[in-house]
């Protein structure tokens, strides 16, 4: 049995691979490994943080899983969710946890890169504060935080009740007297408390000061250390960081305020995936509406690299063959637009999509309503893919169901385009999809048996639907005569897609996306 050579396995970790990603991976691995060699011909004291940026939908999440599996043939490489470790207040502590399942295929081999990351993780514990959870700063801190609120509810009611005891006139000031005797006497011990808290914060600032330059010592010494080590790979140390976007503000920015703070260290590399947009909105949440959160996000990232833009073709088609969707379910005309082209179900249903403008979000949901929709479907009379699709725009985008799409929404142009005559002649040579649901919309409703005595027309929309509906008549007319429903199937497509609508996420916002 042969060994996997580097290519095997690189072709096995992009396997599936159907929206050309790996391309990109290649020309980021690329430019890591000559920017870490730039910074150091320079001499810079700097890690590199890389933005990888890209709306929802766009398949970030598998792109950098990937990612991380290549760039683990070459360097040891530190996975973090952020979205999940949010759930903290430390990230610090998330990263160290991270790096060092990064590097225990290093440690084992190497003593000395195991002294050197206990190091690092012993030079962390001051800066994620574990050095100030001593039971005299912890009392203190209670102390001068949550006990003043109930020591001040104890003074006012000794006041009020000292006020009541006394025998004077309520006139003659004896509340008011106790109740200020009592606030003079809280205030000089809220003095002394703040004076304490004070010192106690001045340590820790002092504290944490210092490990953090201890910190980013030991760290160099660590990246520095795996060059030497009997690892499987070299520096630069990589960490990943996914779903940055989706933390809670004030934690997205503890994250990116940690990584410049204490991780300025050369031969380090952050590679952070996130949506631009809504990171900004984390940064406006936090600083105000007007604050210019773009300038402010620019200090943290070395370099931002947007993934490419696929075609909604492109991701129908990644679709129908990761969700194992059955093309063989849907009736269409079919075109013979070239010799080497076919239009096969994939690019059909891109097409459609397509000249209706939707966003990838869009096309998810959408794409998740057929596959309800044909695992449902009970009956072997043919879908009407057309009349399918554009009932599930309708539905993602909050728009009432029907089977003609409003004016705004575009139409596909099917002129020029001859149809493969499969059923003698008479086949449509050209129309377009809103003549073609326009009349879809009268014939869905009407009994079969009616349609099936109408004659054909010129118009080819008409010509073509009636010869589909005619087709399910015959194949009705074969069964049992218990099992000849008079309606067309059509009619049922929006009951079914209103029921399927309690199970859709749909998108909200007005490009589909809500980020």
């Amino acid at each position: 049995m042969g060994v996997d050579t580097d290519t095997d396995i690189r072709d096995n970790i992009w396997e599936g691979d159907r929206l050309q990603r790996r391309h990109e991976a290649d020309t980021i691995e690329k430019y890591i490994v000559n920017e870490v060699k730039f910074f150091e011909r320079l001499d810079r004291e700097d890690s590199i943080v890389l933005g990888i940026d890209a709306p929802y939908g766009r398949g970030k999440s598998w792109f950098l899983e990937r990612l991380a599996k290549q760039l683990e043939l070459s360097h040891p490489v530190a996975r973090i969710d952020a979205w999940a470790d949010d759930a903290g207040d430390e990230p610090l502590t998330a990263f160290m946890a991270a790096i060092d399942d990064a590097l225990a295929i290093y440690l084992s081999n190497s003593k000395k890169l195991g002294d050197r990351m206990a190091a690092a993780k012993a030079s962390a514990l001051p800066v994620i504060g574990k050095l100030l959870t001593g039971a005299g700063i912890k009392a203190l801190s209670k102390l001068a935080g949550d006990e003043i609120q109930d020591h001040l509810g104890n003074v006012i009611e000794e006041a009020v009740n000292g006020a009541k005891d006394t025998k004077h006139d309520k006139n003659d000031g004896a509340a008011a007297a106790a109740m200020e005797e009592a606030f003079n006497k809280l205030g000089e011990e809220i003095d002394s408390l703040v004076d304490r808290r004070g010192a106690a914060m001045l340590a820790s600032y002092r504290i944490r000061k210092k490990s953090r330059s201890v910190f980013k010592r030991k760290m160099r010494e660590l990246v520095t250390q795996i060059d030497v080590s009997d690892g499987p790979g070299c520096a630069p140390l990589i960490v990943i960081i996914d779903e940055l976007d989706r933390c809670r503000p004030n934690y997205a920015l503890r994250v990116l305020e940690e990584i410049k703070h204490f991780f300025e260290v050369p031969g380090v590399v952050f590679i952070l995936g996130l949506h631009g947009d809504q990171l900004s909105k984390s940064v406006r949440a936090v600083y105000g509406a007007e604050f210019d959160s773009d300038d402010y996000l620019r200090r943290f990232f070395t370099r931002r690299y947007e993934l490419r833009p696929f075609q909604i073709g492109e991701l129908v088609a990644s679709v129908f063959e990761e969700w194992k969707i059955d093309e063989n379910r849907f009736r269409y005309p079919t075109p013979t637009i070239s010799n080497t082209y076919a239009l096969t179900n994939p690019r059909f249903f891109g097409l459609v999509l397509s000249e209706w403008s939707t966003t990838p979000r869009e096309v998810f949901a959408i794409m998740d309503g057929v596959r309800l929709f044909v695992d449902g479907w009970e009956h072997p009379d043919p879908i009407e893919p057309i009349a399918l699709l554009s009932l599930l725009v309708q539905l993602v985008r909050g728009q009432s169901l029907n089977f003609v799409h409003n004016q705004e929404v575009g139409s596909i142009h099917f002129e020029g385009t001859s149809w493969d005559p499969s059923n003698g002649n008479g086949k449509p040579q050209s129309f377009t999809a809103k003549s073609y649901l326009s009349t879809l919309s009268p014939l869905a409703w009407r009994p079969l048996q009616e349609i099936n005595e109408q004659r054909v027309g010129r118009d080819p929309a008409k010509n073509y639907l009636v010869e589909w509906l005619k087709a399910e008549w015959n194949a009705r007319c074969a069964r049992s005569p218990n099992n000849r429903p008079n309606q067309s199937h059509l009619a049922d497509y929006i009951p079914r897609i209103s029921d399927l609508a309690r199970f859709i996420d749909r998108p909200k916002g007005e490009n589909g996306e809500d980020d």
